[in-house]
């Protein structure tokens, strides 16, 4: 019932409280998707809605989130649409710094900060990628040696 009233929300262009809601369904481990939705689609349609919003940072919230709770290696490409989010915010703001006729020192550190942001993730994914596969089998004896 809560999936058809998202989708019903969004139609009536109520998205605020649509967010909200899949917020909701997203957070509740016995949600089963009528659509056949995996929870990977749901975060998905979630941090879209905050990307499409302008909310940068609360889409870098659920991406992060979605990458911590994901449980299947199918669902971890989650992560390739994060990365994509960051690459994009990063070339975005070269090109508006590019555009200054003298950048600031804050423009400066927003692009370093970006850019750390975007290398920490890269750097994080085997790491990430561990961690689905214990949660799947936490008694996954050579995962925890990669580990």
């Amino acid at each position: 019932m809560r999936e058809e009233y998202v989708e019903y929300l969004k139609s009536i262009n109520r998205l605020d409280e649509a967010a909200v809601q899949l917020a909701k369904i997203v957070n509740n481990e016995n949600f089963v998707s009528q659509d056949g939705k995996s929870n990977h689609q749901l975060w998905n349609e979630l941090s879209n809605y905050y990307v499409r919003s302008g909310l940068f940072d609360r889409a870098r919230d659920i991406y992060e989130e979605a990458i911590q709770t994901v449980t299947t290696v199918r669902d971890f490409t989650q992560i390739d649409a994060y990365a994509q989010f960051e690459e994009l915010s990063l070339s975005k703001r070269m090109e508006e710094i590019a555009k200054l006729a003298t950048p600031t020192e804050e423009d400066d550190i927003d692009l370093e900060l970006r850019l750390a942001r975007f290398e920490n993730l890269m750097e994080r994914r085997l790491l990430l990628l561990n961690s689905v596969l214990l949660r799947q089998n936490p008694h996954n004896v050579q995962e925890w040696h990669k580990r």
